[in-house]
């Protein structure tokens, strides 16, 4: 072996050695003699490329593409077992008596929550299998075969199936994660109407209009959710039509007058629709059970107009948007220190007839867009914390009245930043549009596995019910 192995270090050095004289008597580097042999290689070995391609070839290249392109390859159908969108590569269609129903029940002590839902399905061996099945029945496969037993088959995608067949519920199953239909009185509400019947809100709806067809615009800061007990606020419903003021704020960017009809799409009121929404909700959204209908706030809405109180409040931007980019945001955007130095004395000089003009909610190019501001009620506090509060308050005011600023409506809430991700009732009670029966939110109480909120989010917008990809 050693003899052997001194022979193979004898063969290489004579070989390295020969390299080097090569180079030497080339001129160039040893590195470069290399690449240079390389190229003359595949040079030779590549001579009579490329080859003129053969009419199968095409032909089979052709097919293929076509076959990949075509509308049956492309679509996406829902899966049974999880309602989410799949092509044709990523589901199956599998027979009802392979699968294991008794993993897509519903829990016996959540069965009340879901007595608006039909589980009667039209096939034997689901019927009558004696569990309470949620299927989605977009994932049904019709059987066309006469005289066949049974009537329909099952898509299922491929993560469901992978599940089923170790003996698991999917995790993202209709039985773990199950939302609920969207009732038709419940469908098209502006953003006022679902305000106005709202048990939970956001701090503040920012509806910025322009008489461009495609703009992009942004809001920029940071989101802390804090404790709050404001429980009397939804216990009484609708809200009065003021109240709206502090919950959206419309603004109109551009040249001319405010066109009704542009606002009549997003903002205007119906009555009628209000009602039957609300009447819905207590009978089937379990955050309404305890909600009282104020008859004097329902009879004091219109019917199809848009509330004077909103029409107060909108701020009209009067400029040209094509030459004049503008912002609105909590948050100044990044400049430096000479331009912010040219905007605090610009504020220094504006008269008292412009900050008139800002009362009234009118704005020039040279003045700031701000943001309304929002009140809150019913938040239990100490007595030391609300004697504090309530001379920070006087203060202010009366900063405010020397400086002619507006004044700063305090919002109330606790020390401690609440969890949102951990909420029961967050996104149900913000958006009954997208949870009308209370059930489906993250953190769901009826939920049999844990789902992380990515996951949560991206099936929600991969749902075969377009709710969530077009709110």
């Amino acid at each position: 072996m050693a003899i052997r192995r001194e022979e193979q270090r004898a063969k290489r050095r004579r070989t390295f050695v020969e390299k080097d004289l090569q180079a030497r008597e080339a001129g160039v580097p040893l590195r470069v003699l290399e690449m240079d042999n390389y190229f003359d290689l595949k040079k030779e070995q590549y001579v009579n490329w490329p080859q003129p391609i053969t009419k199968d070839i095409a032909n089979n290249a052709l097919m293929e593409f076509r076959k990949n392109t075509m509308c049956d390859s492309l679509e996406e159908l829902p899966c049974v077992v999880c309602s989410e969108m799949f092509s044709s590569e990523h589901w199956s269609v599998v027979p009802v008596k392979k699968i294991n129903l008794s993993l897509l029940k519903i829990d016996k002590k959540f069965e009340k929550l879901f007595f608006d839902v039909n589980f009667n399905y039209g096939h034997l061996c689901i019927d009558k299998s004696g569990h309470k099945i949620l299927l989605d029945m977009n994932g049904f496969v019709k059987q066309n075969m006469p005289g066949s037993k049974d009537p329909f088959n099952l898509r299922i995608c491929v993560n469901c199936k992978r599940s089923l067949d170790i003996g698991k519920t999917p995790l993202l199953s209709l039985a773990n994660v199950w939302i609920g239909p969207v009732s038709l009185c419940l469908q098209r509400l502006t953003i006022p109407e679902q305000l106005l019947i709202s048990t939970g809100y956001l701090c503040i709806n920012l509806i910025q209009l322009t008489n461009q067809q495609h703009t992009h615009h942004k809001l920029k800061g940071h989101v802390i959710t804090f404790t709050q007990n404001p429980v009397s606020l939804t216990t009484v419903l609708p809200l009065p039509m003021y109240h709206l003021c502090d919950n959206l704020k419309v603004v109109f960017v551009g040249q001319g007058q405010l066109s009704e009809a542009q606002l009549k799409k997003i903002l205007r009121v119906r009555k009628s629709k209000v009602i039957d929404a609300l009447n819905w909700l207590i009978n089937h959204n379990i955050l309404y059970k305890k909600v009282r209908i104020d008859g004097i706030a329902l009879n004091s809405l219109p019917e199809d107009e848009i509330l004077m109180a909103l029409m107060a409040t909108t701020v009209i931007v009067d400029t040209d948007p094509k030459e004049i980019e503008h912002y609105t945001g909590y948050v100044t955007d990044l400049i430096d220190d000479n331009n912010m130095n040219d905007l605090e004395n610009d504020e220094l000089n504006i008269s008292s007839e412009q900050f008139d003009n800002t009362k009234h909610n009118f704005t020039n190019n040279e003045e700031e867009l701000r943001n309304s501001g929002m009140a809150c009620a019913d938040i239990s506090f100490s007595e030391k914390n609300c004697t504090l509060k309530l001379l920070e308050k006087m203060i202010e005011e009366s900063d405010a009245v020397k400086n002619n600023y507006s004044k700063t409506i305090l919002m109330l809430h606790s020390n401690y930043p609440q969890n949102e991700y951990t909420d029961l009732i967050l996104l149900p009670a913000a958006f009954f549009v997208l949870f009308p029966y209370d059930i489906g939110g993250h953190e769901d109480k009826f939920r049999k596995q844990y789902i992380s909120f990515k996951q949560y989010t991206n099936h929600l917008l991969c749902l075969h019910d377009p709710r969530f990809r077009q709110h």
